[in-house]
C-alpha cells in the first residue's frame, strides 16, 4: 500500500491474502456517496479522497482514477510512500489541499485508528463509515446544516 513494494512482492509475502485482494476489483461504488460528493462541491466545499492504494505490478491501481472527477484531489499511499494512519499522509493532504487550519476539515473512514490519529494528532472531525454509510452521510449533513442525500434515498435504512 506504501508503494514500497509490488502487490505481487507483497502476495508473495502474505499468500493468505489473495482471496482479498481478489475481491477488491468488485468494489462496489455507493451512488449515495457520490451524489453527496456533488452536493458538497455544489454547496463550495473542498473534497479530497485520502486512500491507501496499491500498485498492481509496476502501475498503480486504476481504481481511483476511475472517480477522480468527483474530487479536487486524491492522496494515494502508493505514490506518497505513507499509509493512513500516519500521520504524514493527512500532513499530505491538507498542504495539497492549501489547508492551513487542519481543525477545518472533515473526514470520514471505515477504520477506527485511521479517525483516532485524524482527530487526535491532526484535530480533524471524525465520522465513523459503517455498513449503514447513509448514517455517516446523515451526520455530515448535520454538521454542516446542508441536504447531502438524494431525494430517493431512504433515510430508513438506519
Amino acid at each position: 500500500q506504501c508503494g514500497n513494494i509490488t502487490l505481487d512482492e507483497f502476495l508473495l509475502k502474505y499468500p493468505f491474502l489473495t482471496n482479498t485482494f481478489e475481491a477488491l476489483k468488485y468494489l462496489k461504488v455507493r451512488q449515495e456517496m457520490l451524489y453527496c460528493i456533488k452536493q458538497l462541491k455544489k454547496h463550495g466545499y473542498k473534497v479530497a479522497a485520502i486512500t491507501n492504494n496499491w500498485k498492481i505490478g509496476n502501475h498503480v491501481n486504476t481504481y481511483p482514477i476511475k472517480l477522480k472527477h468527483y474530487f479536487d484531489d486524491i492522496i494515494e499511499s502508493c505514490k506518497e510512500h505513507v499509509c493512513k494512519p500516519n500521520i504524514e499522509i493527512y500532513r499530505i493532504a491538507c498542504k495539497r489541499m492549501n489547508i492551513i487550519n487542519s481543525s477545518n476539515c472533515i473526514f470520514l473512514d471505515d477504520i477506527g485508528s485511521n479517525l483516532s490519529v485524524a482527530k487526535k494528532q491532526m484535530n480533524f472531525y471524525t465520522i465513523k463509515v459503517t455498513s449503514n454509510y447513509i448514517q455517516a452521510i446523515i451526520q455530515l449533513e448535520q454538521l454542516l446544516n446542508i441536504s447531502l442525500l438524494p431525494l430517493s434515498s431512504s433515510k430508513s435504512k438506519l
